[in-house]
Parts: C-alpha cells; structure tokens; sequence
C-alpha cells in the first residue's frame, strides 16, 4: 500500500516545508491517536521545520463518538473543509476566520435543518473511491492497535 498511498505523513511533512495547510482534527478522549500519531507528528514537525515553514491548525472537539474508530465524524470534519475551501488563502488566520463564519452560520441554521444521512454524505462519491477510504481506513486503525 505504501507504494500508491502516502501513509505516513509524519515522515512526508516532516521532510519538507509545508505547501500546503493542515489542519489536525481530534477527539479529546481520543488518548490511541494522540499519543501515536499526534504527539509523533507536532514533535517531528516542530523538531525538524522552523516555525515559518509550518502550516498547521489543531482542533479538539467531542462529537458523542467514544475512542478512535469515527472519532471525528463529518460534522466535525466538513466545516473546517468548507473553511479551507472557502478561505481567501491558505494562510492560518484566513481558514481561522472562514471557520469562525461558517461556524455561525451552521449555529442559526442548526435548529432548522436535519442531520444528513450516511446515503446522502456518499452520494456522488466513487465506489472505488469509498473502497480505497475504507482500506485506508482499516490500515490506519490496524496501525493504532499495533498491527504496523
């Protein structure tokens, strides 16, 4: 797998200046992903770039998903990718605000508007799209349980 898909990000962020920007998304109750994947990356990261190579936003919410596996469902997900999508740039401060908009708005319209369903948040996707996100999906929960 490792030959078609980037795998370990830690390693691929670490070796360069970011070009682009990320933003790290986590469970707080999530202890597994922190302390294999998170603490690895900040200390790779932070050890190996300056501090004006880095692109790097972190959030931390509890969305009523216990552990890891879908810790990080789409609504926690999907407004930091419309920020990102949405920003003037890629700069922190723009996808922060964009973020903080979005935020808002989905605050107001919560009350009138219902959660979409797992059928509507596939639509339109792939099937062998959905395939290589449920491999992945299943190698990276195989390497927090100590399998690589």
């Amino acid at each position: 797998m490792a030959e078609q898909v980037c795998v370990d990000v830690t390693k691929l962020y670490a070796s360069q200046p970011f070009r682009n920007a990320v933003i790290y998304l986590m469970s707080p109750g999530d202890t597994r992903q922190f302390a294999h994947h998170a603490a690895p990356f900040l200390s790779a990261v932070y050890g190996a770039l300056d501090l004006k190579d880095i692109n790097l936003s972190m959030a931390s919410d509890y969305w009523g998903v216990p552990d890891h596996s879908g810790a990080v469902p789409s609504a926690g997900f999907l407004p930091w990718l419309r920020a990102a999508l949405t920003a003037p740039s890629i700069a922190q401060q723009d996808i922060l605000d964009s973020y903080h908009t979005i935020k808002g708005q989905q605050a107001s319209a919560a009350a009138r508007k219902p959660a979409p369903t797992a059928k509507a948040l596939t639509a339109g996707y792939a099937p062998q799209d959905l395939e290589l996100a449920q491999t992945l999906q299943r190698y990276h929960l195989g390497a927090t349980a100590g399998g690589h």
